[in-house]
């Protein structure tokens, strides 16, 4: 008997091991809390920002929509090549690159460049509503 509840007891250990291992497909950015202010810039290249194209986005629901939209990003496996970004945005200390259109969107942290992060179509949707009216586009 004593066995048996050996055998399960490590059987647990084992799956509660495994599952701790495992990777989370979410972006989960870690945005600063009560960001006021965000920054986001046109690129030109990578190592090239558009420095006449500085928008700063100060709505709270807009930067709310921004923040939820990052967050709920789902990692992408691979290795990433990816053309030049369209905008850089700054969330308080963290910063990334995002390709968007009005159904799609992709982001990368500049902290970890060899991995990308897709947006639902609704963040999409949305991200690139507010970009759209922060540049006029």
């Amino acid at each position: 008997m004593k066995k048996i509840v050996f055998l399960i007891l490590i059987f647990l250990i084992s799956c509660l091991s495994l599952n701790a291992c495992s990777t989370d497909n979410k972006a989960t950015p870690s945005l600063a809390e009560n960001i006021e202010i965000l920054t986001i810039y046109k690129m030109v290249s990578f190592s090239e920002v558009d420095e006449d194209s500085v928008m700063e986005i100060t709505n709270p629901e807009d930067i709310k929509i921004l923040e939820e939209a990052f967050r709920s990003a789902v990692k992408q496996d691979g290795s990433a090549d990816m053309a030049d970004p369209e905008y850089k945005i700054d969330f308080g200390e963290d910063v990334y690159y995002l390709w968007i259109t009005e159904t799609s969107g992709t982001i990368m942290n500049l902290i970890d460049t060899h991995t990308i992060y897709t947006l639902s179509e609704q963040s999409a949707q949305n991200v690139f509503e507010i970009v759209g009216r922060s540049y006029n586009d």
